[in-house]
């Protein structure tokens, strides 16, 4: 199971610390929260700047109302992978991901679905086949060091069995031993915030992580 550590940032200074420590971890990826305040009751830093010299691939987690709009200038600056909520493309749900899809793949670019956690995981059902990435998330769209919410494992569960060979990532309130468990239910990645940047020695514990 991968484990892609977690940028979620208010302001350009946290980012610039977090992206400097980041750089020492030897990471693949880097995992970027963009929280909008509508979307969201919280808003965190929306800057593709940040990662324009980045020697890492980055995937953006857009938690906001207007995904489309919001995806071009972070693909603009590089960004691997865009993750947008089935909660934000309203009635239209399909079209919008179809557009986002292409738009995506023109910037050599993955796209992935992410979902709440009281949104049912059958709402992924109908575009499982045109989607390979999944994003379950483990805790309210926002800040970091939320508690995670283990019904997040069940769902984990049941998505892996309808989708055998999908890319799973769950997000949010991601422990050690969560980690463990959500291994166990099929979860291909973790990205993790506050379980790395949060603690005394994070390159201590990005290795806990990989270690599982």
């Amino acid at each position: 199971m991968e484990t892609i550590p977690a940028l979620n940032c208010t302001d350009r200074v946290c980012a610039d610390e977090r992206l400097s420590a980041f750089r020492t971890l030897g990471a693949k990826w880097l995992h970027v929260d963009v929280s909008d305040g509508i979307f969201t009751p919280f808003a965190t830093l929306d800057d593709p700047s940040i990662i324009a010299s980045l020697d890492a691939n980055a995937e953006i987690h857009l938690m906001v109302h207007n995904p489309e709009e919001a995806a071009l200038p972070w693909l603009d600056a590089g960004a691997r992978r865009i993750i947008v909520h089935v909660e934000s493309l309203g009635e239209e749900r399909a079209a919008a991901i179809g557009r986002m899809t292409d738009v995506c793949a023109a910037h050599n670019a993955e796209f992935m679905l992410a979902a709440k956690p009281e949104t049912p995981v059958e709402e992924f059902y109908p575009y499982c086949g045109g989607i390979s990435s999944f994003q379950l998330l483990a805790v309210s769209p926002g800040p970091s060091g939320q508690r995670f919410d283990r019904s997040v494992v069940e769902k984990a569960k049941t998505l892996r069995v309808h989708v055998p060979k999908a890319r799973i990532e769950v997000d949010g309130g991601v422990t050690l031993a969560v980690a463990k468990d959500l291994k166990a239910a099929g979860v291909t990645a973790v990205a993790v915030a506050s379980g790395i940047f949060g603690t005394d020695d994070i390159h201590s514990a990005f290795a806990s992580f990989v270690r599982i």
